[in-house]
């Protein structure tokens, strides 16, 4: 139980352990730039009404009984995006996982 397979939409699978650190990429509003032109500040938040917003490192758990499920949905509902400690150059959607076997 302390490990899943995560499949995702192109049949792609990732396997997650407990203990791997994620870091989690989220979508933030575009509300503080930081230009002193007004102009300026108005056209960026126009161009770019969202940026990304990145945390971590945050480390899977283990439910008693359910495993890393409740771990990941936690994380999934949190991140619109993810990647691995341990391969950084790999973004995952999260909204791309279509099933998750334990």
């Amino acid at each position: 139980m302390n490990s899943v397979e995560l499949t995702f939409s192109n049949g792609e699978t990732l396997s997650l352990y407990k203990n791997d650190v994620l870091f989690g990429i989220r979508r933030i509003k575009n509300d503080k730039i930081s230009s002193h032109d007004t102009v300026v500040r108005q056209m960026d938040r126009l161009n770019f009404p969202y940026g990304a917003s990145s945390n971590g490192p945050l480390e899977l758990w283990e439910h008693n009984e359910e495993g890393l499920i409740p771990s990941l949905l936690e994380f999934f509902e949190s991140y619109d995006y993810f990647y691995l400690e341990n391969n950084r150059d790999t973004i995952y959607s999260t909204s791309e996982v279509v099933k998750i076997n334990r």
